[in-house]
């Protein structure tokens, strides 16, 4: 088979899905893209988990570590909800396995209520070659994956059962999970194989279509297998595809050095001209002043056109800025912890509405008090209690953590990981973390330069799900 039969397969997968209401986007390449191997046609679909909660896409298509695999995926679905397709060829996503769990998900009879348990790996067997690898963002454990990652799995499984055929009367769907395969990989992933298996049959069987939510979408035609799909409504009862409403922003993380810095108008000025050119519309502050954001304020209502507001941690350093034309405070108060020292450390949560979508998120702006005035575990209990003030909208944390890991165990790093201080070493101390139905997508570098010994973070955060 060819490289241009398969990517017709994955062309006609990508427009069922997104007939049904799913994002989904092409990777630069992924027609011609192969890890090498002999190219067949696929006969499966292989589940993995990622291994952490939110792995780069260009990590799975150059994985820099292990060169020698080229590419780990043929599809990939991100924690920032997006589904992607990676390439048409052979894919490193499965390695050497053992060949009956193979031949019993082909032959479509893996069991619909538990996982097939692998036993010895064949030296010789791989499923790179023969099953789609999909890579889902997950780190193991109960809580790996949301609702909407999860009906994400079952669309893409069941679009592949759908447009190939695979599915026989009385046959489980042709999909396993990597545990399933080889004994090198329990756990990948943790949900249950046979509960999938479950609710793909159940999608297929019903002809109905499976989008994000329960909403109904435009139903798919019937075609033959391998045909790509176009959605054909009923004539009498015409219907339009339900868009999961999303409301799309980019949030800034500034440290700006009052403590030791420039405290002089200009420079409040110059901050608030940074801001303005990166087009953030939300800010977490720290190391401010009283008249620093008031300036900040005026400065940044003169540059956009707009009014911007904050709260502040007891009118101290720690704030949140926000272009009021976009968010509205509903609530009119905000939520914050005890502070810490003198200077204010600690968190403050204001709770913003998107005022086109009525979207809300809670945005917290943090400062871990520093090792000069705060014990390892002060630190650890300042951010703790700044991670209590989320009350269930969606929620992002941000600001200078002082410290490179801090112990967030439920929460994403949205921002890259980057030497954020500068001081000899390498200090990740400035982040954003997310978490709920919200997903984080491209995050940027800012070097304010004198302005202050810390580089500033920007991050485009894609906010989603009802307003609460």
């Amino acid at each position: 088979m060819s490289l241009a039969t398969n990517a017709t397969l994955y062309r006609a997968v990508a427009k069922l899905l997104t007939s049904w209401g799913w994002p989904v986007e092409y990777a630069a390449g992924w027609e011609t893209r192969t890890n090498g191997s002999a190219i067949r046609t696929p006969s499966a679909v292989t589940v993995h988990h990622t291994g952490g909660k939110a792995t780069a896409t260009s990590y799975l298509l150059n994985p820099r570590d292990r060169p020698q695999l080229k590419v780990l995926a043929n599809m990939h679905i991100t924690h920032d909800r997006r589904i992607k397709i990676l390439a048409a060829g052979s894919t490193s996503h499965g390695g050497y396995t053992h060949e009956p769990c193979y031949q019993r998900v082909v032959q479509g009879t893996a069991p619909l209520d538990r996982d097939l348990v692998p036993g010895a790996d064949s030296l010789t067997f791989s499923i790179n070659t023969r099953t789609v690898g999909i890579e889902v963002d997950g780190a193991g454990g109960a809580d790996e994956w949301d609702d909407w990652t999860i009906r994400a799995v079952v669309a893409v499984s069941a679009a592949w059962q759908i447009v190939t055929g695979w599915m026989k009367d009385g046959k489980a769907p042709r999909v396993g999970g990597h545990k399933e395969h080889t004994k090198r990989k329990p756990g990948d992933p943790y949900m249950s194989m046979g509960e999938l298996r479950t609710r793909v049959a159940a999608v297929v069987a019903s002809g109905k279509p499976y989008g994000p939510t329960e909403a109904p979408v435009i139903p798919p035609s019937t075609t033959e297998p391998g045909e790509a799909i176009d959605p054909e409504p009923t004539p009498e009862v015409p219907t339009v595809p339900i868009i999961p409403k999303t409301a799309e922003f980019t949030l800034g993380v500034s440290n700006c050095q009052s403590y030791d810095g420039d405290k002089s108008e200009k420079a409040w000025k110059a901050r608030a001209a940074i801001i303005a050119r990166q087009g953030w519309s939300v800010v977490c502050v720290v190391e401010t002043t009283s008249a620093g954001r008031t300036t900040m304020l005026a400065e940044l209502r003169r540059l956009t056109g707009h009014v911007w507001k904050t709260w502040t941690l007891g009118g101290k350093t720690v704030a949140v800025l926000w272009d009021d034309a976009i968010w509205s405070n509903p609530q009119g108060k905000r939520r914050a912890t005890k502070m810490w020292s003198p200077f204010g450390h600690g968190g403050v949560c204001v709770p913003l509405q998107d005022r086109k979508t009525g979207l809300g998120v809670d945005v917290i702006a943090h400062h871990t008090p520093p090792g000069s005035v705060a014990t390892d575990r002060q630190k650890d209990a300042a951010i703790a209690a700044s991670a209590k003030l989320a009350k269930g909208w969606p929620c992002v944390l941000a600001g200078d953590f002082n410290q490179s890991t801090p112990k967030l165990s439920s929460w994403i790093r949205a921002t890259r990981r980057v030497d954020t201080l500068d001081k000899a070493g390498t200090q990740p101390i400035d982040a954003a973390f997310i978490r709920g139905k919200i997903g984080a997508g491209e995050s940027t570098v800012v070097d304010p330069g004198s302005l202050s010994d810390h580089k500033w973070l920007g991050v485009k955060l894609i906010l989603g799900g009802s307003a609460l």
